[in-house]
C-alpha cells in the first residue's frame, strides 16, 4: 500500500529542507521513488538505501525506479540489509512490514540514528504500535 499524498508532501518537504546526507526507507515503494527522485532533480547529493522484508515488493519499487530512470542502488531485503555494516542515517522512514515486524525491530532501527536525526514512524496512530513506541 502507497504512502498517502499528505505524507509523500511532507516527506519530500524534509528531504527539501533539511538537506540530509542519508535516508533510510525502511518498507520501500513511494517513499523511495520520493527520495530517489529529489536526488536526480536536485543539487543536493546524499546516500538512500531502500529496504523491504518482501523481495517482491522490493523488485516491484526496483521495476518503478528503473521505469522512472531512477537510482536503484542500496535496495536490500531487510534480511540482507542487516548482515550489511550499516551506516548511521540522517533521516529514517519506517513503514516496514506489519506492526508485529515494526515493534519487533524498533530499538534496532532506532539504534541507526544519530542524535539529531529524524526518525519518522508511519502509522503511529496504530494504538498497540503507538503504545510500544513510547517506551522505546
Amino acid at each position: 500500500m502507497a504512502i498517502s499524498f499528505k505524507l509523500s508532501i511532507f516527506l519530500i518537504s524534509i528531504l527539501y529542507i533539511l538537506e540530509p546526507k542519508s535516508f533510510l526507507d525502511l518498507g520501500s515503494g513511494f517513499s523511495s521513488f520520493l527520495a530517489r527522485f529529489h536526488l536526480k532533480i536536485t543539487k543536493h547529493q546524499f546516500s538512500v538505501w531502500s529496504i523491504d522484508n518482501s523481495s517482491e515488493w522490493l523488485e516491484k519499487t526496483n521495476n518503478f525506479l528503473n521505469m522512472h530512470n531512477l537510482n536503484t542502488e542500496n535496495l536490500l531485503t531487510w534480511k540482507e540489509f542487516n548482515k550489511e555494516n550499516k551506516p548511521i542515517f540522517d533521516f529514517i522512514f519506517y513503514d516496514l512490514g506489519n506492526m508485529e515486524v515494526r515493534k519487533k525491530n524498533l530499538i534496532k532501527v532506532l539504534n541507526l540514528a544519530h542524535t539529531g536525526s529524524i526518525v519518522i514512524l508511519d502509522d503511529i496512530h496504530k494504538n498497540q504500535y503507538r503504545k510500544y513506541a513510547k517506551i522505546c
